[in-house]
């Protein structure tokens, strides 16, 4: 395999994130339509370990002199997405916990 060009590399990241984000969102339509509540809590507990994984990047610096910026940014772009699915289930943004990208 060729090595990957900043455009390339930008790519893979920008595709990856719209492929997971679709599958985050057509599977938690599917269950949704089956189990709604059980759904809300799939959702919560996938934030809940996000938000540890994203504050533990924060708190041991492990991206470099960025992590807190890294950080915020992933935490951004994972509430989006699951703000996004929770959507799909019926429950807004003004029910979600807070995300680590959104409040320190």
């Amino acid at each position: 395999m060729s090595e990957l060009s900043p455009e390339d590399r930008d790519a893979v990241d920008r595709l990856t994130y719209f492929m997971l984000k679709e599958v985050c969102c057509s599977a938690t339509d599917a269950m949704a339509k089956m189990n709604p509540q059980a759904t809300r809590a799939l959702l919560l507990g996938v934030e809940t370990l996000l938000t540890g994984a994203i504050a533990r990047i924060d708190a041991q610096q492990s991206e470099g002199a960025n992590s807190t910026a890294i950080a915020l940014a992933v935490g951004s772009r994972v509430a989006a997405v699951l703000d996004q699915a929770r959507g799909l289930v019926g429950e807004g943004a003004e029910h979600a916990a807070p995300a680590t990208g959104r409040a320190a």
